[in-house]
């Protein structure tokens, strides 16, 4: 069974206190130390040090509140598929909220479940994730870029070929930052350089509120042909009010846009070709990327590929307005036939 710990700062000062006026403790048995914990935190805690304790098998449970964490780059044990390591809330229906951001590198195993991360750091993301395999990051909410100037609220990056088999579904992702820079404000910004096997799945989300970028970007800025993530399906996943939906950049390969709600976009082509689209393929030189059955409204065109390079795998064209209702991270579509795309599909898409 796994053992329930308190980790706080308190505690740990009180352990150090006690270790200093007594003998030293024998070491754990090799049964006990390899045996999965429980750890809880609360606000006031050292996040970064609560991060770092953690060992494969392990759980952290956040209590509710508001955790002022700065931005933490803790040094990560790597979990193993059969003990990936895992933090969420202790109270499901009240998650914390964790203000500044959270940068992981080589996050092995690991899993972010239902947690709301406020960037707060000048130009850093909520989240950034650096390398890694089998990372899952569920149900959670991220923003504050609007106020930080950070060019996305979440960034996924990395080299070496990673990162490899990520999930990234079911959070709400949304207010990217709205600064002079030319379209480059994202709420998703994914930017490592690809190589075979790495790639990973982003699907089931909710994101909003780009107007100066994209919802989603696949691919690095900069120069014609520069590296991009290879092997990443944006799948099913509810994107609207931008410049952009998704946005597909210089050298991707093999990434795939199927089944998602991409609406009202707002970035016109130039200054003088005003036309809107859903799904922008910009300069791409890479292959295998495809893009089919996808629902977009608000926009003059589905796809503006001007190379040709993207293979149209589905029906690709403007359809009629969703009906947008709700605000925020609630938002969905009224119109029945929207229904069957973005987060509130279940994975059938209509013949048209």
């Amino acid at each position: 069974m796994p053992t329930c710990r308190r980790l706080t700062r308190r505690a740990i000062v009180a352990v150090l206190a006690a270790a200093a006026a007594v003998a030293p403790i024998a070491p754990a048995s090799a049964e006990e130390a390899a045996s999965p914990q429980t750890y809880t935190a609360g606000a006031g805690d050292d996040m970064r040090r609560a991060f770092e304790q953690l060992r494969p098998g392990d759980t952290l449970l956040l209590e509710p509140g508001t955790y002022e964490i700065g931005y933490i780059r803790p040094v990560l044990a790597r979990g193993t598929p059969s003990a990936p390591i895992t933090v969420k809330p202790q109270v499901w229906g009240s998650p914390p909220v964790l203000v500044g951001g959270i940068e992981l590198r080589s996050p092995d195993f690991w899993s972010l479940e239902r947690l709301r991360v406020r960037a707060a750091a000048d130009r850093a993301p909520a989240l950034h994730l650096r390398g890694g395999s089998g990372w899952r990051v569920t149900a959670g909410e991220f923003w504050g870029a609007r106020d930080t100037q950070a060019y996305a609220n979440v960034a996924i990056d990395g080299s070496g070929g990673y990162p490899r088999r990520f999930t990234f579904a079911q959070n709400c992702v949304h207010d990217a930052a709205t600064t002079t820079r030319s379209k480059t404000d994202h709420n998703i910004y994914v930017k490592f350089r690809g190589a075979p096997g790495s790639g990973g799945v982003i699907s089931q989300n909710t994101v909003l509120g780009h107007p100066n970028g994209a919802g989603i970007k696949l691919g690095d800025g900069g120069d014609p042909g520069a590296p991009g993530p290879w092997g990443v399906q944006v799948v099913r996943n509810t994107i609207v009010d931008g410049g952009r939906q998704v946005l597909m950049s210089h050298d991707v390969r093999g990434n795939s846009v199927t089944g998602n709600l991409l609406g009202l976009s707002r970035e016109p082509f130039t200054a003088t070709d005003r036309r809107t689209t859903g799904l922008y393929a910009l300069m791409v030189g890479g292959s295998g990327n495809t893009v089919g059955n996808n629902y977009v409204f608000g926009a003059d065109m589905a796809l503006r590929d001007p190379y040709g390079k993207v293979r149209v795998a589905g029906d690709m064209a403007v359809r009629p307005d969703a009906q947008m209702r709700g605000r925020g991270c609630s938002v969905q579509p009224a119109y029945w036939k929207a229904r069957y795309y973005g987060r509130t599909s279940q994975g059938v898409y209509l013949s048209w």
